[in-house]
Parts: structure tokens; C-alpha cells; sequence
């Protein structure tokens, strides 16, 4: 699933709406579609789609070349089923895809008359009091105005995801969770406090929390602790004990403990093996500059 900000989206697909006058959506990894402007499909789209066995066939055709996106991760330009120009291009981060972004429903100039003489002969008057009218109401772009929108339309991928105004909803509940841990690691964080800043229930932040971290909240709490204390370690000269107040933990034994127990070494330990990490890396960096001084003189 994607999780949207819809406001300023919406504002974004209009906007590339009135400089190419095609229409754009945005759906997600199954197929939804969850924002588009305009809202509806073009008159004739709407019309033929209508008619389940075409639909059928334009939702085979849409997931065909989705799926194809996914693995090329790249802007797709192609024609659909009816003859149509269509573009996608994949919404992804490191995780995988999420969703695509697609405009179409135009013709390409070139072979519109063509498309347009079978669509024709296709559709009868049961379908459309007049056909040709509604044809000519389909837009007709060039290769160069399809390629332009189509580069459009990926910066506008990267922008939406640079921004977080698209997330897949696992991102964003573990980006939220982390914010939250980071404000209150000095704090005792229960479920209840979690569930709070979710305005879940008790039920659905344990769904999420098995869905999303693959542990429940009190351990990725404590993980997230952890990580934090590794970090001083390695990072500043602050004594042991008041690291294990700065991250939360009621008295150093505690924490003691549970170091051990996720990094399968003291703290004290962690600390000397991270300095001695590092002073070896200088010491490496250091000798290879004296080798390379040393090449430069002869």
C-alpha cells in the first residue's frame, strides 16, 4: 500500500495535466488506483470500459507492462490494446516497487488516423451516438511531446519520493516510529505511548509491528536503544553509565544485561574494539600515505 499526501499530489497531477493535457495516475503495487487527475477517465475510455470484456483486457494490458516496469525500473512507452499512447514509470526505493505513476490515453501523431479508422469500424452507434466526435476529443501527440511528458513525468517520481509525499505505508509507519523513539529515548515508551501516537489500538499496532518490524514494539524499542548506545560508544567519550541513562534504561545492571544480550559483548568491550576499529583504519590510512609520499619522491 502507499500512503499519500493527497493535497499537494493532486496539485502536482494538475499541473502536469495543464502543460500536457494528459491524463495521469497514480497507482499502487496491486493495481489501485489511488490519485488521478483528471478524476475520471477520458469520455471514450470511461465509455468502452464499460464493456467487462474490454476492461478485462485493459487491465491485462496495465498489469503486463507494469510488471515489465518493475524489472526494467525505467519509463515505459508503449501502446495499449486499443492503440492508444501510454507511458508508466515504477515508484520504488530499496525495498522494491511500490506503485507506478502512468499517464495516456491519447493517440500518437503518426498513426492516429489509422488507430482512429479502427476504432471506428469497432465501436457502433449502440456504444456512442457519434463516434467520431468522440474520437476527435482524444488528444494527438507527437514521439517528442510523449518523450518530454515522459521525463516529465519520471522528475516527477523523484520529486514525490524526495519529498515523502509518497510512501509505502512500511516505510512510513517504521520512519514515524523511529521519529518517535529518537524524541523520547531518555523516556519509558510503553505500547500504550505507541499506540497513542498512531491512534491505533493495542490489536492493530501489534498487526502492524509483526507486519512491518518482524518483533513487537517493546523489542524494537529496546533494539532502537541499543543501536543508540553503539552509537555514543564508538562516537563520544561519555562514561558507560550515563549512556545508559541517556538511553533510557533505569540503572547501568539493566543495561548492562541487555547490551550483552543483543551485541554479544560488554559495552566496556564494544568501546575498546570500536577504538581500536579505529585507530587501526588510521594507522592503515596514515602508512598507505607515507607508501604514496614515499612513491612521489623517488
Amino acid at each position: 500500500m502507499l500512503r499519500i499526501n493527497r493535497n499537494v499530489l493532486y496539485k502536482a497531477l494538475k499541473d502536469f495535466y495543464t502543460l500536457t493535457h494528459i491524463r495521469i495516475v497514480l497507482i499502487d503495487s496491486n493495481f489501485n488506483e489511488i490519485i488521478s487527475f483528471p478524476n475520471e477517465y477520458s469520455y471514450f475510455c470511461g465509455t468502452v470500459r464499460k464493456n467487462l470484456q474490454i476492461n478485462t483486457e485493459c487491465v491485462k494490458c496495465d498489469r503486463e507492462v507494469c510488471q515489465k516496469c518493475a524489472k526494467t525500473k525505467d519509463l515505459i512507452l508503449y501502446s495499449c490494446h486499443l492503440g492508444l499512447a501510454e507511458a508508466v514509470v515504477p515508484i520504488y526505493d530499496h525495498n522494491g516497487v511500490m506503485g507506478y505513476a502512468m499517464f495516456g490515453q491519447v493517440f500518437r501523431r503518426g498513426n492516429h488516423q489509422e488507430v482512429k479508422e479502427r476504432l471506428r469500424s469497432s465501436f457502433n452507434n449502440d456504444m456512442f451516438e457519434n463516434i467520431d466526435q468522440v474520437l476527435e476529443e482524444i488528444p494527438v501527440k507527437s514521439d517528442a511531446e510523449l518523450n518530454a511528458a515522459g521525463t516529465v513525468l519520471q522528475a516527477l517520481v523523484t520529486y514525490f519520493l524526495s519529498n515523502q509525499w509518497v510512501l509505502p505505508e512500511k516505510a512510513e509507519f517504521i520512519r514515524r516510529l523511529d521519529k518517535y523513539i529518537e524524541e523520547h529515548i531518555r523516556e519509558s515508551i510503553t505500547v500504550e505511548d505507541i499506540c497513542g501516537e498512531f491512534h491505533a489500538g493495542r490489536t492493530r499496532t501489534y498487526e502492524l509491528a509483526e507486519e512491518y518490524l518482524g518483533c513487537g514494539i517493546a523489542e524494537y524499542v529496546r533494539m532502537q536503544r541499543i543501536a543508540y548506545a553503539q552509537r555514543l560508544l564508538r562516537e563520544t567519550e561519555t562514561s558507560i553509565n550515563d549512556i545508559s541513562y541517556m538511553t533510557g534504561f533505569s540503572d547501568y545492571a539493566h543495561f548492562f544485561r541487555v547490551f550483552k544480550n543483543v551485541v554479544g559483548i560488554s559495552a566496556k568491550e564494544y568501546r575498546k574494539l570500536s577504538y581500536d576499529t579505529i585507530k587501526n583504519k588510521l594507522s592503515a590510512a596514515n602508512k598507505e600515505s607515507e607508501e604514496k609520499e614515499e612513491v612521489s619522491d623517488i
